[in-house]
């Protein structure tokens, strides 16, 4: 028998330590998997946590932003109708008192439809849903009207209200003239407002940039009460007036130099203001737009380009509208403008009136019982052999104000939209333009 080796005591010694050190490494290295394991799984967990959050803010911005687009749907109903009622009883005799007391009261009732649009947009831009129209417009003529719904008011208080046009001012450009019309208000606004002594100023100049962009420069100077240095910042953010002394005499929502700053920075535009207390406020705008040549213009004037009230021959109207208030005033402004008025409640009577009567056009409601408009409108152009054209124009009356809201509209097969409240001039406008008769 052959003898085995006996290891001796150091060599057993040295090997058992390495073993040892071989232990621990593994030791180690299955802590530190461990660990890594734990990382992984807790950043993993963080990271579904954080997706779960955001897309739970995500949800909640849009449900807020959703839930204020039903909140202006349903305040602009009723102001629709007390717009429509005031501004009928402008057409009627008056004395001097009563047409003073109804001016103010059309001068309310537009300013809360400012602040509604202003609370709508501010929540819309936070939400990420805001979308801008790409429309033909005339800046010159844009300012001008938007200075004229300030005149009287300026006038009562004794203030000179200048429009400053630049002649080499591009006569079309393409953009969103609702929201700067918006902008121009809440400035023009603020303008008056703060302003006992001397007067307000608006000017409008165009920049020519490479290719067909411009940048419309517009600017608004007052010689009110100004804003001090320390507070210049903070007026454009939400909530915010120039100074806490202002609240009870100048009281407002603190929303109208934030929407413009967010309105503006949306478009791809600056801002800048120049104040000093007692010596007045100018705020400038940069905007880039599109200048539009002749060749591109539309046969029609877009928001913003009102002149006379179109001519249009005497027209018979289908007018659907559910609200009987909403209806009365826009039935009256048909009327008083000369056109044959047939009114339904909803889709289904509409229909049954298109069948049995001719019409040349019809104003459709959006909300309504038993059909909606949208639907009804589905309905009108896919219709084949009946007793009407399946094609007649179609412009809805909606209390929906945002420009994609207008789009569902216009893809049902809708020829234009009209937000609520209603004007006259912006009625005759529309048909104008969808019929396309001479303005």
């Amino acid at each position: 028998m052959e003898s085995v080796p006996v290891m001796d005591r150091s060599r057993f010694e040295e090997v058992n330590t390495a073993l040892n050190r071989l232990a621990e490494q593994f030791s180690e290295l299955a802590l530190r998997n461990m660990q890594q394991a734990r990382y992984i799984g807790e950043r993993a967990r963080a990271e579904e946590t954080l997706s779960r959050a955001k897309e739970a803010a995500e949800a909640g911005s849009l449900a807020k932003s959703e839930f204020m687009a039903n909140v202006s749907h349903e305040i602009r109903t009723p102001l629709h109708g007390v717009l429509g009622m005031l501004q009928l009883l402008q057409t009627t005799p008056l004395d001097n008192d009563q047409a003073d007391y109804l001016d103010k009261a059309v001068y309310s009732a537009r300013s809360l439809l400012s602040v509604i649009n202003d609370i709508l947009d501010f929540s819309k831009i936070e939400s990420g849903t805001l979308e801008l129209a790409q429309e033909v417009f005339d800046p010159a003529q844009l300012v001008r009207s938007c200075a004229a719904v300030f005149d009287d008011q300026a006038r009562r208080k004794g203030l000179t209200l200048a429009v400053r046009v630049d002649p080499d001012l591009p006569k079309h450009l393409r953009g969103d003239p609702g929201k700067i019309r918006q902008i121009l208000f809440n400035l023009l606004g603020n303008a008056v407002k703060f302003t006992d002594k001397g007067g307000v100023a608006i000017e409008v100049a165009g920049l020519p940039q490479s290719g067909s962009r411009s940048v419309l420069l517009l600017t608004v100077t007052d010689t009110g009460v100004g804003i001090p240095e320390q507070r210049q910042a903070d007026v454009f953010e939400p909530f915010t007036q120039a100074d806490p002394v202002f609240t009870k005499r100048f009281a407002g929502t603190g929303l109208g130099l934030a929407i413009v700053r967010k309105l503006t920075a949306f478009m791809d535009g600056g801002i800048t203001l120049e104040s000093a207390p007692d010596q007045g406020t100018s705020i400038s705008l940069a905007l880039r737009l599109e200048q539009v040549g002749q060749a591109d213009r539309p046969g029609a004037t877009g928001l913003g380009q009102r002149k006379a009230l179109p001519r249009l021959r005497r027209l018979r109207l289908l007018l659907t509208e559910d609200n009987p208030i909403s209806q009365l005033a826009a039935k009256s402004f048909l009327q008083r403008a000369g056109h044959e008025v047939r009114t339904a409640t909803n889709g289904l009577e509409a229909l049954a009136l298109l069948e049995s009567e001719t019409f040349d056009a019809v104003l459709m409601d959006i909300q309504m019982p038993e059909m909606d408009g949208v639907e009804t409108t589905r309905r009108i152009r896919s219709h084949t052999g009946g007793h009407y054209d399946p094609h007649i124009p179609i412009i809805a009356l909606t209390a929906y104000a945002q420009t994609s809201e207008h789009k569902v509209f216009l893809e049902a097969g809708m020829d234009a939209a009209i937000s609520k409240p209603l004007e006259l001039a912006e009625i005759l406008e529309v048909l104008s333009r969808v019929l396309q008769a001479p303005s």
